[in-house]
């Protein structure tokens, strides 16, 4: 985590913001809870999947970098209301970043991780979600730009679970790469990209 921190802090600091995005120049955050998409989960049923958005109160710059969180638990337990994520994105937001905390669709159980089908589909279900919720930005970039981003400037990453599911949503770019059972197996379920929301985007 504190790698992946010091990665923003030094890449943003060439944009010669002054004290922003290396201090907390803000004293509060709003905090908005949105559905970013739905998808099928591995109990056969639709999940309305959410996140937790956060934002410097205040701000009135239009071109903030998006920070998004991904939270742990092994993709069986976890939510977006993880403790040291919801700190994470509340101390990045009074900095003057857009921060999301995501849910992502789980394994029904323990169980499922024992499989090595199951288990894929629900590692390639989670980058999914993750798309989803990048493109849920890029839309609202597209269209009036309500959340005041620079949709070049996505970041994303997490703890345990959640820092697997950012690692391959950066660096899985094509199933032909990967053994021929797990191209099948994502395929089965939507491929890279899935059909977890917002269609269109990159």
């Amino acid at each position: 985590t504190s790698l992946f921190l010091t990665v923003i802090s030094v890449s943003l600091f060439a944009q010669d913001c002054g004290l922003r995005y290396q201090t907390e120049i803000f004293s509060s955050v709003n905090i908005t809870t949105v559905d970013y998409g739905s998808a099928v989960n591995m109990a056969g049923t639709t999940q309305t999947l959410q996140m937790d958005i956060y934002e410097p109160v205040g701000d009135s710059i239009t071109d903030r970098p998006v920070v998004i969180f991904c939270f742990g638990g092994s993709f069986v337990g976890g939510s977006k209301d993880s403790p040291e994520l919801v700190a994470f994105a509340t101390s990045l937001a009074k900095k003057g970043y857009v921060c999301a905390s995501i849910d992502y669709r789980l394994a029904s159980s323990l169980l499922d991780l024992l499989e090595e089908e199951k288990m894929v589909k629900v590692v390639f279900g989670a980058v999914q979600d993750g798309k989803a919720a990048i493109r849920y930005f890029r839309q609202d970039a597209a269209n009036g730009n309500a959340l005041g981003i620079d949709s070049n400037q996505i970041f994303i990453g997490g703890t345990s679970a959640g820092g697997i599911l950012g690692i391959n949503l950066a660096y899985v770019d094509d199933l032909a790469k990967l053994p021929s059972t797990w191209q099948t197996w994502a395929n089965e379920i939507g491929g890279l990209e899935g059909f977890s929301g917002n269609p269109g985007y990159c």
